[in-house]
């Protein structure tokens, strides 16, 4: 990455090491792997799983109850700076469920294309059309991708960023399909430190424990104000309550140049899977 925004073409298809390469191709040169939802002697994906994956329907960022257009309603947008659209590729289903599990958890990297495939699938098909309402309403877009930070040490415990990756896949996918400027913004804001498990938490618990998680980098604001943005997209893997979205919008938001920065800048939430 060069400074704080990197260009797409810039940036790698995946970070998995050298080794995870190798060990990769030879399985699939031998016909080795299994499809990760139903276990079935197939590389990587069997067709019937294929077709399990549900699209998820618009919704608002903030109720998360249906928006025709994604937008977020307008008695539940807050005066300081928010999303203003929402946009999830599938529901968060068994295949999606198994598809993160053995690619985040067990870097199983060979699930990096069937990812990219699904992404690129979607955004080619755009079936209720959120991603041309949004992506197509600007000329000369300058889209900036947020992908959501991890700890220093979980990022080094797992080798790579899920988010970081899925943002890497989208902007390709957008740049291809809308022509846009697509830059990747991974150093305003960090994340200093790991709360105790979400799974059981709800949506005010979850935003009360990360209120304090993330912090500006307040050394990159200066270079992040002089970028020219049409469009501010974070971008998560899954979306469960959407507490991580909203605690990091709110930690840009706290930052008066960042706030005036984004005031007058649809803000888009972007993610893999919604809970």
């Amino acid at each position: 990455m060069r400074g704080l925004f990197a260009d797409i073409a810039e940036t790698k298809e995946c970070t998995e090491s050298v080794v995870a390469r190798v060990v990769y191709e030879i399985w699939r040169t031998c016909g080795l792997f299994t499809c990760f939802c139903c276990e079935r002697p197939v590389c990587t994906l069997c067709d019937t799983c294929a077709a399990l994956p549900l699209y998820s329907a618009p919704h608002c960022a903030l109720c998360e109850k249906f928006s025709i257009k994604g937008t977020t309603h307008a008695e539940c947008t807050p005066k300081v700076p928010y999303f203003t659209h929402s946009i999830a590729f599938f529901e968060y289903t068994k295949v999606i469920k198994k598809l993160f599990a053995v690619y985040k958890y067990k870097q199983a990297f060979q699930y990096q294309q069937v990812i990219e495939d699904f992404a690129g699938d979607y955004i080619k098909i755009d079936p209720f059309l959120l991603v041309k309402t949004v992506f197509s309403s600007i000329d000369a877009l300058n889209v900036v991708l947020f992908p959501i930070p991890m700890t220093t040490k979980k990022q080094e415990d797992r080798g790579f960023s899920p988010a970081y990756e899925l943002s890497v896949i989208v902007g390709r996918a957008l740049q291809a399909k809308y022509g846009c400027c697509v830059k990747i913004c991974a150093g305003v804001v960090k994340k200093v430190g790991d709360v105790t498990s979400q799974a059981r938490k709800d949506r005010r618990q979850r935003l009360l424990s990360l209120q304090k998680e993330y912090q500006v980098i307040e050394s990159a604001v200066d270079e992040f104000t002089r970028q020219p943005i049409d469009l501010f997209v974070v971008v998560d893997d899954v979306v469960t309550t959407g507490a991580t979205t909203t605690a990091v919008i709110e930690a840009i938001a706290k930052n008066n140049m960042l706030a005036e920065k984004l005031q007058k800048i649809p803000i888009v939430r972007f993610s893999f899977a919604r809970a």
